[in-house]
């Protein structure tokens, strides 16, 4: 059954169309991922779609009765109560048909033989019973933790939550009471991966239907039936999850370009073959001319393919490279008063390493960046940075850059030895062109700000950077950017993340900052989650399997070691080839000097000598330079 149908659907605002006849159908209990570039019109789709706005055109059909609830990415704030009170709101009915109850039950207490107050208790508590009211405390706390918030959080005023806090809060109050249609607009913002994690299986479980807007595309492979793309104005639906969506809307588009080219092939030939007829003037010919144009005429024309060329053009390369040992973090602790944040934290990262920090938010991810930046003082512990290295950073709040500036002049700034028009090729490589670099930094929309940040990032040539959720405010064709940019990063990348797509794709290692410290694995994301996973059900089989438990962490940490040790050694042999290369090299210059000598050309025994020796070099500096590129 179809619950909720817009057909035919356009919106502009003033000159710009941001949707043109667009038509979708919500069927009952099925999962839908709504995905487009920023700024493609999803949002206001939604907004129709909820009627928060009116279409230009088109109409909106809702099944009877239909029951459904939205997630915007603003919300409105509500009166002064508690976090668990706003949850409660929810409840309203069933906390007065449970008050009704006690009261009741002190009523018999008073007159056990009233036949007909037994009666109205025993009826409101079916009623009681039926909508399971004797689960809505647990069940708003179970919703409330899955959410990422803890026991000590219910009891706090929602005037002190914060705009990420409030977003998960709306979220958790949308979800306690079912819905036949969930309307979900980047409902994964603001979430750390434990509580993606959740949702994930909850939304996945779901009677009703879902709609969500979402960037996150692991999400979106666990949770949605069907994508629905929005580009260039026009909506296409594909019955599938993300990555089927990927693999089908290429081949689809390579189909169309080759049925395109070839109806664009076949009118270049009638257009020719009637040119010729009309050329060679005669009657019978003309008529055959006029035959063949009016069937062409009448030719069914093809749109050529649409295949989104708008993307950044992001290379990060180090100006030098690094030593072996890039940082190494001993004893580090850190707090906001007495308590401490984190303490006793341990790590090493090499050259090369691709590192993924993971953890539950509040936990010190970025206080850890700070301090490694130098923005902030360790209260106990060193942490030392290696021979060459040039550290970079990527704040996630955007505070790098000076929001009076102009693009231009954030840009200028960096490279001041450039010309104007190097500047603007630079930006134009980041999609602000024309007037747009005029803009100052403070009008930017969060996507915008990302890019900025991101070509300042890549301008500065560091060999080791520092990302803080870098895929936030990206557009999904922005962070697959990004994604092969890093994975052709010759430098060292340590990234907070909660985004698991970018995880899997870019990280050989995943640590995960817990309570207890960090504790490091080899591998991408969904190594990690498998790891994880046996190590907790190792844990679960009881007392016996402990020592399997800690013989898997040694063997895990023996093949850290192990992939260390291999790196230094790695490492070893490489300078051990750099110092032959310098020295053979060196030979040749020498060789090459002494061959321009009078006392040497002029004798051909010396000349031969030292030409036979040059061949040897040469042959030997060969291999040395094929080794040194496969350690590279």
């Amino acid at each position: 059954m179809i619950l909720l149908s817009g057909k035919n659907l356009s919106k502009a605002y003033g000159v710009d169309e941001i949707l043109k006849e667009v038509t979708i159908n919500i069927q009952e209990g099925e999962k839908i991922g709504v995905v487009g570039n920023n700024g493609a019109g999803k949002t206001t789709l939604f907004k129709i779609l909820t009627g928060e706005i009116m279409a230009d055109s088109g109409e909106i059909i809702m099944a009877r009765d239909l029951v459904a609830g939205s997630l915007k990415q603003t919300q409105d704030s509500p009166g002064d109560t508690t976090l668990y009170g706003y949850c409660l709101e929810s409840f309203k009915h069933l906390i007065a048909m449970e008050n009704q109850l006690r009261e009741m039950e002190a009523a018999l207490e008073k007159n056990p033989g009233s036949e007909d107050l037994m009666a109205r208790y025993a009826t409101t508590l079916d009623d009681f019973n039926l909508q399971q009211g004797y689960r809505y405390e647990s069940y708003t706390r179970g919703i409330l933790l899955g959410l990422g918030f803890t026991e000590a959080d219910f009891n706090r005023p929602l005037a002190s939550l914060s705009g990420g806090q409030r977003t998960r809060l709306d979220l958790a109050k949308l979800l306690l009471i079912p819905k036949d249609l969930l309307l979900l607009d980047e409902p994964t913002n603001h979430l750390d991966i434990e509580a993606v994690n959740w949702l994930e299986i909850f939304l996945a479980q779901y009677t009703g239907a879902v709609v969500l807007i979402s960037h996150d595309r692991y999400f979106l492979d666990k949770v949605v039936t069907r994508i629905y793309e929005i580009e260039q104005g026009r909506g296409q639906s594909y019955p599938t999850d993300y990555s089927g969506y990927i693999t089908a809307k290429r081949e689809g588009f390579l189909s169309a370009l080759k049925q395109f080219e070839k109806q664009q092939t076949r009118i270049k030939k009638e257009e020719n073959l009637i040119r010729s007829f009309k050329e060679r003037g005669t009657e019978k010919l003309a008529k055959r001319a006029r035959d063949r144009e009016h069937k062409l005429s009448r030719l069914e024309l093809l749109e050529k393919p649409f295949w989104s060329s708008k993307r950044i053009s992001l290379t990060f390369k180090p100006r030098v490279k690094s030593g072996y040992e890039v940082l190494k973090a001993e004893n580090l602790s850190f707090g906001f008063g007495r308590e401490p944040l984190f303490k006793n934290l341990d790590f090493t990262i090499f050259q090369g390493d691709r590192i993924g920090l993971i953890g539950a938010n509040g936990i010190g991810k970025t206080t850890l960046f700070r301090l490694l930046t130098g923005a902030l003082r360790p209260s106990e512990g060193t942490f030392t940075l290696g021979h060459h290295v040039h550290t970079g950073y990527y704040d996630q709040d955007l505070n790098n850059l000076n929001p009076r500036n102009t693009l231009l002049e954030e840009i200028h700034g960096m490279i001041p030895a450039k010309d104007e028009t190097v500047v603007r090729s630079y930006l134009g490589a980041f999609l602000f062109l024309g007037d747009e670099v005029f803009k100052t930094v403070e009008v930017l929309s969060g996507g915008e700000k990302s890019r900025l940040s991101l070509l300042k990032l890549m301008l500065s040539q560091n060999n080791f950077l520092l990302l803080d959720e870098p895929t936030n405010h990206l557009d999904i064709i922005s962070r697959e950017t990004l994604e092969n940019a890093l994975l052709n990063y010759e430098g060292t990348l340590f990234a907070i993340s909660h985004d698991r797509y970018f995880l899997n794709q870019v990280c050989t290692k995943i640590i995960d900052f817990t309570p207890e410290g960090l504790v490091t694995y080899l591998g991408n994301y969904e190594d990690f989650v498998v790891k994880k996973e046996r190590l907790r059900r190792i844990a679960l089989e009881g007392v016996e399997s402990r020592e399997v438990t800690k013989t898997y962490k040694k063997e895990e940490q023996k093949k850290l070691r192990q992939n260390q040790a291999d790196k230094k050694k790695e490492a070893s042999v490489l300078r051990n080839l750099e110092e032959t290369i310098h020295s053979l090299e060196s030979r040749v210059e020498e060789i090459h000097h002494r061959q321009c000598q009078h006392e040497v050309y002029s004798d051909p025994e010396k000349m031969t000598r030292l030409t036979e020796e040059l061949g040897q070099i040469e042959d030997r500096l060969k291999e040395a330079y094929e080794d040194w590129e496969k350690l590279l």
